[in-house]
């Protein structure tokens, strides 16, 4: 039930986003498929909400789903820069930076302060942490490179870097 209702929240987090712009009135046959493209997605942000709501008090465990979920992000900007496609870079772009942003850094800074400085475990926030801020810098560079000129693309970039401030100062002491 929790996984349908879960299911639920990601699909409308998403169709809510798409709806914020105003696009052309889809086929159901454009529908399906938007959502195989998004499939993958939206599986591991589901199954990564189910897995954070059994261990809810873990929260470097929880720190360990949001990385599952960021290289799943990964995977997807990779493929869309690979295809040359700003828009999807720009959409799967604002989701990442919004799932490191409102999840992995508070997250990753809870987990600190249970932890201790010296704590079990510390090195791999760490990692954790610079893994994220290294795909947010190679979101950025290629980013530039590629779409210099599309400002929805220069707004990723530029939350991206606030992103990666706060995710500088989550471990920090």
């Amino acid at each position: 039930m929790i996984r349908h209702a879960a299911g639920f929240l990601v699909v409308a987090l998403l169709c809510s986003q798409a709806g914020a712009e105003n696009p052309p009135k889809l086929t159901a046959l454009q529908q399906q498929q938007l959502f195989q493209k998004n499939r993958q997605l939206i599986q591991t942000l589901v199954d990564g909400s189910v897995e954070m709501s059994n261990v809810s008090n873990d929260y470097t465990q929880r720190s360990r789903v949001y990385r599952r979920m960021i290289l799943e992000f990964q995977k997807e900007l990779t493929t869309a820069a690979d295809q040359n496609d700003p828009n999807r870079v720009v959409e799967i772009g604002k989701h990442l930076d919004t799932v490191m942003r409102q999840g992995l850094a508070p997250t990753l800074k809870v987990a600190r302060g249970r932890l201790g400085p010296d704590g079990t475990g510390m090195n791999d926030l760490i990692d954790m942490r610079d893994r994220s801020v290294e795909l947010a810098d190679w979101l950025q560079n290629k980013s530039r490179a590629q779409w210099k000129d599309n400002p929805q693309v220069q707004e990723v970039i530029d939350s991206l870097e606030k992103t990666k401030k706060e995710l500088g100062g989550s471990i920090a002491p």
